[in-house]
């Protein structure tokens, strides 16, 4: 089983990688933090 922490800035390519892990199986999401805007 693979566990993730997700950093995301909540965008939309973000939105679809958060769902694709949580529907999936094999993976275990541990915590999502966020953040504002773009980081660099």
């Amino acid at each position: 089983m693979l566990r993730l922490v997700i950093d995301t800035d909540a965008g939309v390519d973000d939105a679809q990688a958060m769902m694709l892990a949580l529907a999936h199986p094999d993976v275990q999401v541990e915590a999502i933090t966020t953040v504002t805007g773009n980081t660099h």
